[in-house]
């Protein structure tokens, strides 16, 4: 879904002989059988919050934890002014970083709710699959 750019949940499934004949009326030929038809079930919210953009771990960890390291170490009176110019530049963004990382928060709550995860049980397959999935979701607030 991520790939494809869109949070809609779809599932395939084989078209009852109705669908088939409203098929093959609009086409003017028959279809192959058997005929699939992919449709929407839901949609999923927050799923943007698996993209790279709102990877926590690079914001946080690969991005503001080293510089912040790198800044508080550094010998100010003796850097040159191309240094200072560079981490001043870097510590300006740590505010829109911070934001960045409240808005993949927040996007990666509404990815966790219940009810929007609840949506996925309707394309799991296998009877185990879909009680360890009900078993995740009942462990969610």
């Amino acid at each position: 879904m991520l790939r494809n750019g869109t949070n809609e949940i779809r599932i395939q499934r084989k078209a009852t002989s109705k669908e088939i004949e409203v098929q093959e009326t609009i086409l003017g030929r028959s279809v192959e059988r058997p005929y699939i038809i992919e449709e929407g079930i839901g949609v999923l919210e927050g799923l943007s919050a698996l993209s790279e953009e709102n990877n926590l771990r690079k914001i946080l960890v690969e991005d503001l934890q080293p510089g912040i390291e790198r800044i508080s170490s550094m010998e100010i009176e003796s850097a040159t002014e191309h240094l200072l110019s560079v981490e001043s530049k870097w510590a300006g963004e740590i505010e829109a970083k911070l934001e960045r990382a409240e808005r993949a928060i927040d996007v990666g709550r509404r990815l966790l709710e219940k009810s929007n995860l609840t949506q996925l049980l309707k394309v799991v397959d296998e009877h185990s699959d879909i009680k360890l999935f009900k078993a995740f979701l009942n462990g969610l607030p």
